[in-house]
Order: C-alpha cells, then sequence, then structure tokens
C-alpha cells in the first residue's frame, strides 16, 4: 500500500512531483499493467498521472497529435474523432488505459512491422527522471538529439515519467469487418494466414472460442476497391461463413472489444487468466494442448508473426495446470495479476545508477 498519493493537474505538476517527494514514488496511471513485484521500496507515495490529459497539438496535415501521457486510450480516440483522425490502425488496448501506460509497459517482444503496437507509432516523446528533462523531437531529425525513447517506452517508470508523447494518426479510411464462424482453430489460422499471403493487412484481429461457436474477427481499412478485391478472393479460398459489416459497425465493435479487452487487472477473472504469446507457426499446436481445467481462451493482437493468447481457467483451478508442452512453445508466459518475482539485468542496474543514482523512483533494481 501506497504511503499517500499525488495528483498533479498537468504534467508541468507532475514534474514538480518526481523532483519534490521525500520518498520514493511510483508513476500510476490506470494501474492495468503494473507488475507490483517491480517496487523495489517498502515505503513509497503514488503519482497518479490521470489528469494529464491534455491534447497539446493536432497537425492535420502531416497527422500527428501531441498529447499529455495521461490521456485514457478511449478519450484519446474521441478526441481525435473530433478532429477528423483517428487510431483506428492500432491494435486494440483497453479503453481505460492510459497513453502512459500503455508506452511504458514492459514487453519481452521484439518490434514487428505492421503490428499495430501504439509505440512503433511514437516519433517524439518528452520525459523527465528526478534529475532532468529529455525530448525527442517529431522534426527535424538533425535537432532531436540522441534517440532515448526506449529507455521509458517499457520502461515502466523505473527510470522517470513520460510526459507527453506524438503519435502518427490517420484520417478515417473505409473500413470492412469481417466475422467468421469457424468450426476449429485450423481454420482460423489458415484465413488469418491466407489474408497476410494476399497483401491483407488487418488493422486488428480477434479470435474467440464459446460455446455457441468460434468466432474470427478481423478489421481492415484503406481503399474501398483495393480492400474488397482482397476480401473476396480471401472469402473465395475458404468455405466458412463469414459476414461482412463497413465503417460504423468496425467502430462499435473495436469500442465493444477493448471495453471489454481481457489484459485488465481489474477484471474479477484476471487473477485466474494467463496471458501468453506464441509464433504463430506454433499457435495451432498450443491451442490444441489446452487442458480442460481452460474456461476459454481468446487470441488478440494477431500478427503475421506472432498472437496473444488469454487463457482463462475455471474457478477453483490453479495456473501452475498450465502444460509443460505449451509453455515450452510459447514465447513468454505470465499471469495477468504478475506477482513473480522480476529480475532485472546488470544493464538495467547500471541505467538506474546513471537516471536515477537517488533512487527516487521507487520502480527498478
Amino acid at each position: 500500500q501506497p504511503n499517500s498519493e499525488w495528483w498533479p493537474e498537468d504534467v508541468g505538476e507532475l514534474r514538480e512531483a518526481l523532483r519534490d517527494l521525500d520518498v520514493p514514488r511510483v508513476l500510476v496511471g490506470d494501474g492495468q499493467h503494473l507488475r507490483t513485484p517491480t517496487i523495489s521500496a517498502r515505503r513509497f507515495d503514488v503519482i497518479r498521472t490521470e489528469k494529464c490529459r491534455r491534447v497539446i497539438s493536432v497537425d492535420r496535415e502531416s497527422k500527428l497529435v501531441r498529447v499529455e501521457a495521461g490521456i485514457r486510450w478511449a478519450d484519446l480516440q474521441a478526441e481525435l474523432a473530433e478532429r477528423g483522425l483517428s487510431m483506428e490502425r492500432y491494435r486494440l488496448y483497453p479503453a481505460t488505459a492510459t497513453l502512459g501506460g500503455i508506452l511504458g509497459r514492459f514487453s519481452s517482444l521484439h518490434r514487428e512491422l505492421w503490428d499495430g503496437d501504439v509505440r512503433t507509432g511514437c516519433v517524439a516523446l518528452s520525459a523527465a527522471t528526478a534529475e532532468s528533462d529529455y525530448r525527442y523531437l517529431a522534426a527535424p531529425r538533425r535537432a532531436a538529439g540522441p534517440d532515448l525513447r526506449w529507455l521509458f517506452m517499457g520502461g515502466e517508470g523505473a527510470y522517470g515519467a513520460i510526459l507527453d508523447a506524438t503519435l502518427v494518426a490517420w484520417a478515417s479510411a473505409p473500413a470492412r469487418l469481417l466475422t467468421w464462424h469457424t468450426e476449429r482453430f485450423g481454420q482460423a489460422s489458415a484465413i488469418v494466414r491466407d489474408a497476410w499471403d494476399l497483401g491483407l493487412r488487418p488493422s486488428w484481429t480477434t479470435w474467440t472460442s464459446r460455446k455457441t461457436g468460434d468466432e474470427l474477427l478481423m478489421a481492415f481499412h484503406g481503399p474501398e476497391r483495393l480492400m474488397d478485391v482482397g476480401i473476396n478472393a480471401l472469402r473465395e479460398r475458404h468455405d466458412v461463413p463469414c459476414e461482412i459489416e463497413a465503417d460504423e459497425a468496425v467502430s462499435l465493435k473495436r469500442t465493444e472489444l477493448e471495453t471489454s479487452h481481457p489484459d485488465r487487472r481489474s477484471l474479477a477473472s484476471s487473477i485466474r487468466t494467463v496471458h501468453a504469446v506464441f509464433s504463430t507457426r506454433d499457435l495451432e499446436t498450443a491451442i490444441d494442448t489446452l487442458p480442460p481445467s481452460v474456461e476459454s481462451v481468446s487470441i488478440w493482437n494477431w500478427t503475421r508473426h506472432h498472437a496473444h493468447a488469454y487463457v482463462r481457467y475455471a474457478k477453483g483451478k490453479t495456473l501452475s495446470e498450465l502444460p509443460a508442452k505449451l509453455a515450452t512453445r510459447a514465447i513468454d508466459v505470465r499471469p495477468i495479476v504478475d506477482d513473480e518475482a522480476v529480475h532485472w539485468p546488470h544493464s538495467a542496474q547500471n541505467l538506474k545508477q546513471l537516471l536515477d543514482p537517488k533512487q527516487a523512483l521507487a520502480i527498478g533494481p
């Protein structure tokens, strides 16, 4: 439990809060992705960033938007929709997660082209440590200085606070939502693979196993005629029932999915849910080896090379029942409520001593 909580009204107050407190502090947005074992101090204060949610600037010509890092993901999309822009081609994230939390979250995966990761679309960033400020400019590149963005993106707040970020946005484009009713996971896997082979790039893809049947959702954005030609070719390859919806239906489904996103610690079922990342080569085998104790499984953020599986166990079952065959095929496996010990590499320890020598931030080695 924190000693006390601080609620800065803007990034100026957030910067001051980093430097004026007498005890170590933890940066918290919505708190959905906070790994509590990363907190190294017994006594600490919490700095809540949710009031730092201002849209600083919008460049409609370059399609760049600069916002404070405390803005929630759903609110950011709503703000941009009023300005004729969208985040529609990024992957699905929990609606209540803050931008700073999404950017700062730990990830064991490498970057991938067309993976929809919002961190890939972050072209500029301002941050503050307990000692100094850092800013990487969107342009011109020669005046941007050293690119240290990835010390803060994925750093979980160990080295400093992300104050604001500049993201690539898009003008709203024609959209299609394909809902496939599959009988087995192998059908869904083949459909997704063929979509990429045909040159179709899904903006986001989910698959859910339900008692009423399995359902694969694929959203596409782009030039209407080109998109429809590719979709027709995809449907001709697969004799699977498919429904097609357009435009507003895609936005509504995205809102529905992000509101019910399984990657949230606040869910009652999170204590019995495991988040596992698999290569697409191993995904079908992994799904087929799930034990009977699994209540449901869903696949999110499905790219050409990997996918994220959320495996929820039935009540009364323990997470230790994850089969060894399944665990060894995973790129990463961790429970949503992750209380496992964190082992910091020497590079992280050296960076901590360099950027936070007084241990003002409670996250880290």
